[in-house]
């Protein structure tokens, strides 16, 4: 099994500092610039005795650098041949990633430069989402596919950071990060709707509520004996991607904004809240699965290259 990559992917000259530096300490070995050892995080994970998270947040099984054309990743999806599908902020582009070959090996050209903040494979098509709710779809198939644009009907002020796919119900799941009424207040709970690829038609009804209350509650239940602070302080929580695991069918609700990813129910019931460590993910915004169950976590890299996660699934 591959080692956590430190250095691959990064720019030619941040690759050749960082190899000088390591090599300056004696950390590189015969296999080139890679770490020896895996390195160890602090997540805190909350949930009820009876709970088991499937996954070893403290490390992670594998890191791979993306080079500087997606240092702000922002959407990331399974695909076809065991790659990634990847979209980046500011750019028109769906990147193919192999992690085997630790590279980008299709670029796909849907676009001119937007807001872009989530990707989708299912089944032959792509489908992108724009933070504003504007919903592209196009063949997998082609680098410079003919699109089709679909302006979801939210009624207020929307901002969308996050698109998955929920297989049993066969509906793209969207993540509001904020939604804002017809007078412009910021509606305090988080929503994830559903939309209907074969009908090209947004349910009315959101998929999921999750509470600002209910996810309040439960962190100060599961505090794990620590003792309770003085003030009250609001949690601050802004979902940014948005994942189906394909064992279990929970939803897994990622936030960059309060570094949080939460496991729920079907019916929206909080099983489970890790707290990320922001030395492990800078700016956490897209997350998928492998069929298998293995999981992973994009992250922008704030000036450097973004990166991505694998966290492979313990049964």
């Amino acid at each position: 099994m591959k080692k956590i990559v430190c250095l691959r992917h990064r720019s030619p000259l941040r690759t050749f500092v960082g190899c000088l530096l390591l090599g300056v300490l004696g950390s590189v070995g015969p296999a080139g610039c890679e770490l020896s050892r895996k390195k160890t995080y602090h997540n805190e994970a909350l949930a009820p005795e009876a709970y088991r998270l499937p996954y070893d947040f403290d490390q992670p099984t594998d890191k791979y650098f993306l080079g500087e054309d997606l240092e702000e990743i922002s959407g990331l999806s399974w695909f076809d041949g065991n790659r990634l599908a990847c979209v980046q902020d500011e750019s028109g582009r769906v990147f193919i990633y192999d992690p085997e070959a630790d590279k980008v090996t299709r670029r796909i050209k849907f676009g001119r430069s937007g807001d872009y903040e989530g990707v989708e494979w299912v089944g032959d098509s792509l489908y992108v989402i724009k933070s504003d709710g504007t919903l592209l779809s196009f063949p997998a198939a082609a680098d410079e596919p003919v699109v089709t644009t679909t302006e979801l009907p939210f009624t207020g002020d929307v901002d969308i950071e996050g698109l998955g796919y929920d297989p049993q119900s066969k509906h793209l799941l969207l993540a509001v990060k904020t939604l804002r009424d017809s007078t412009d207040k910021a509606m305090p709970d988080k929503l994830v709707y559903a939309f209907d690829p074969v009908r090209r038609q947004l349910l009315p009804q959101p998929f999921m509520t999750l509470g600002q209350a209910d996810l309040e509650a439960f962190l100060k239940t599961h505090q794990q004996g620590k003792p309770p602070k003085k003030k009250a302080e609001k949690v601050v929580y802004k979902p940014s991607g948005v994942a189906v695991h394909p064992r279990t069918g929970e939803v897994y609700l990622l936030a960059s904004e309060g570094k949080k990813l939460l496991v729920l129910s079907r019916q929206g019931a909080i099983r489970a809240a890790v707290q990320l460590s922001p030395r492990m993910l800078k700016q956490p915004e897209g997350i998928c699965f492998a069929p298998g169950g293995d999981l992973y976590i994009s992250s922008e890299g704030r000036g450097e290259d973004g990166f991505i996660l694998r966290f492979a699934y313990v049964e």
